[in-house]
């Protein structure tokens, strides 16, 4: 899967009163560009808006930039659905809120510099004069992914759809096993192109309070969205610019599995300090587990990241599936 980025050096946050964020982190998927194309899948577009013979001769940084531009201006990524835009703005004001006095500290230009924190919205940001402003995207397509550039993030609308059926399978009463299976379910029908995983699919045998499991879902799936969004947020402000799709580096530092565990560990702790329910994070690695079980050549398997956030962030109530 690709995180492209171009943008600061390396950068520590400080929070008033809050949190110091160090980061890198997560995203699903594969990890080059698809070839452009467009088709139809279970009723999502799939598509892909620059091939690799867009970007021939261009030098690491001008092809994410080449990416991002195209990505702005595809007139198919933009807000999201209803459901899922209530809760992609909830998250990102949130966040905008911790950390809107923030400053960035690094590297800039060669020269030490500080940035106030960019302000995040979907599907535009809010108040943007400086023009930092970072702007999370929706394509209504069937890919299991999400990624980033300097500024802006796209997620899949494949990718929503999955983490909202996995918060629905895993409010219910199960045990571990019977969850898992439930996964492979879901995961797999859904690289497939098969989204119509329900709970009228199974069998009539849980026993449901429908306010507790509902709290359950909305829970699990604002957390689950929180940790994909603040990972791919992380990746943007520390600089993450060039993708090991590009054969980039960042300060020297190909890109690989420590600027993953980076933006994970930002996430997570941009959860405590926005105040929001942890109990998706491990839910987000369940569902990676069976996209990637040994992760790749840039991103760790989902058992070393989430015992990586586990040490970072001495929260240990993650427990679904990784144990």
């Amino acid at each position: 899967m690709k995180c492209i980025f171009i943008s600061f050096a390396r950068l520590a946050i400080v929070v008033p009163a809050a949190i110091l964020v160090g980061a890198c982190g997560i995203t699903p998927g594969h990890e080059g560009a698809a070839d452009s194309s467009t088709s139809k899948t279970s009723g999502l577009t799939q598509t892909s808006n620059v091939g690799n013979d867009d970007i021939v001769g261009f030098s690491s940084a001008e092809s994410a930039l080449v990416e991002e531009l195209a990505l702005r201006s595809d007139k198919y990524c933009g807000e999201a659905q209803d459901r899922f835009a209530v809760v992609i703005k909830g998250i990102l004001n949130r966040f905008n809120n911790a950390f809107g006095d923030a400053v960035l500290y690094g590297e800039g230009d060669g020269e030490n510099s500080s940035h106030r924190f960019p302000p995040v919205g979907h599907p535009d940001p809010p108040d943007d004069e400086s023009g930092t402003g970072i702007s999370v995207l929706v394509c209504p397509d069937a890919l299991l992914e999400a990624y980033s550039y300097s500024h802006t993030i796209a997620l899949h609308e494949g990718l929503l759809l999955v983490i909202e059926k996995a918060s629905e399978a895993a409010a219910l009463p199960m045990d571990k096993a019977a969850l898992g299976n439930m996964l492979d379910k879901i995961v797999g029908d859904a690289q497939g192109g098969d989204f119509g995983w329900s709970l009228e699919t199974i069998p009539d045998s849980y026993i449901i309070d429908t306010k507790v499991y509902d709290k359950k879902i909305e829970n699990l799936f604002i957390s689950a969205m929180a940790f994909v969004i603040y990972h791919e947020l992380g990746h943007s402000v520390m600089g993450h610019s060039l993708s090991s799709y590009w054969g980039g580096s960042y300060d020297g530092e190909p890109y690989g599995p420590g600027m993953e565990t980076r933006a994970d560990i930002f996430a997570a702790n941009a959860m405590v300090a926005t105040g929001l329910p942890m109990v998706g994070i491990d839910l987000v690695f369940s569902i990676l587990d069976r996209i990637s079980p040994d992760g790749s050549s840039v991103h760790p398997s989902s058992g070393e990241r989430v015992q990586n956030v586990k040490r970072a962030t001495e929260y240990e109530d993650y427990a679904l599936l990784m144990e």
